[in-house]
């Protein structure tokens, strides 16, 4: 059996721990991955930024760090990333071939073995340099790409049967920017919203509300972010949210959240405003227009309906019960006359 591991592709060099011989973490003994110097240090950077034009060539180096007592051989490899549905920055499966970044810079899966730390004079953790060199090709379309340059360490662990072997992935972000056309462009789609009454028909209740923010554009992408309820009787209700971002070209982050102290009226609107900029900085610019979208909600108490249920069939019972208990009656005419035999 395989199972995956790994920790995210921070901006800054990534280290794993490594599993014991009875499968538990020590944490003290670990492996990293970072940019490098040219000779042969962790440098710092939190990652690889480029820019450059269709055709540009670009070289560097990664760093691969052995914090342990033991050699150990990872698996290196290129990959193209992508923003999921969480707002995480990850990275295509490892079976997946890469299409975009990850393909240019061209880090074929390669074994590196590097070296135990040394302790004497000093210590210092083993250290393998490894050079790479991304050539963007002369088709590339300008806007932002993003690819992850991933460490991957296979161990066996067992605690009983069977043995499973753990593949843990570690590894830094490659950022690139090919100069040209940019097009900053989101939407929020996906818009659903429901109410959900409180169990005490004399407090408010909530509306969840959830969207998706899609970057439909070519460059990253961030917003700001507001969701609004309006009703009839109580008013408008605005929740701020968190920034949502950065999101790569192409993907989307599904976003919930829950405005409360909202009254079932029956229909009420709920909105959401998006305010996008580009990058991480919201005052980096250009300037975005906001983006809107909204929908009707029903908004009924679940407790309410119940009890008007309820006491509609207690007022059509009763009225049944009283007509089925009544007599008939016989109305005679007054206009009838008797006739002697």
């Amino acid at each position: 059996m395989v199972m995956l591991t790994g920790a995210p592709l921070s901006q800054a060099a990534q280290a794993v721990a490594l599993a014991t011989a009875n499968g538990s973490q020590d944490t003290t003994r670990t492996i990293g991955v970072g940019p490098s110097t040219t000779d042969g240090r962790l440098d710092g950077r939190p990652g690889f930024v480029f820019v450059g034009r269709p055709g540009t060539v670009v070289r560097d180096q990664v760093g691969l760090v052995n914090y342990t007592d033991n050699p150990v051989s990872v698996s290196l490899y290129s990959t193209d990333a992508f923003t999921s549905t969480t707002g995480a920055f990850d990275v295509l499966p490892g079976a997946d071939k890469p299409q975009e970044l990850g393909k240019w810079i061209g880090l074929t899966p390669q074994v590196v073995n590097i070296p135990a730390r040394t302790t004497s004079p000093i210590v210092e953790p083993g250290f393998v340099k490894v050079p790479f060199t991304i050539r963007v090709p002369d088709s590339a379309n300008p806007g932002d790409f993003a690819a992850g340059i991933v460490m991957s360490l296979r161990t066996k662990e067992s605690s009983g049967a069977p043995t499973v072997v753990v593949d843990r992935r570690v590894g830094t972000r490659v950022s690139l920017r090919v100069l040209g056309a940019v097009n900053p462009n989101a939407a929020l789609t996906q818009l659903s919203a429901s109410y959900q009454s409180s169990v005490n028909p004399l407090e408010p209740g909530s509306v969840r509300v959830s969207y998706a923010f899609a970057n439909e554009g070519n460059v990253t992408l961030s917003a700001r972010q507001r969701v609004s309820i309006d009703g009839l009787v109580g008013g408008e209700k605005t929740v701020t949210l968190q920034n949502v971002g950065p999101v790569l070209p192409g993907d989307k982050v599904v976003i919930e959240t829950s405005v409360p102290g909202i009254w079932p009226e029956g229909r009420i609107t709920a909105e959401v405003v998006a305010d996008p900029f580009v990058g991480t900085d919201p005052d980096a610019g250009p300037d975005l227009p906001e983006i809107t979208a909204r929908t009707v909600v029903p908004a009924v108490s679940a407790v309410g309906l119940v009890a008007l249920v309820a006491l509609v069939a207690i007022v059509v019972g009763t009225t049944l019960v009283i007509r089925r208990g009544r007599k008939p009656t016989v109305s005679l005419d007054d206009s009838a006359e008797l006739v002697d035999a």
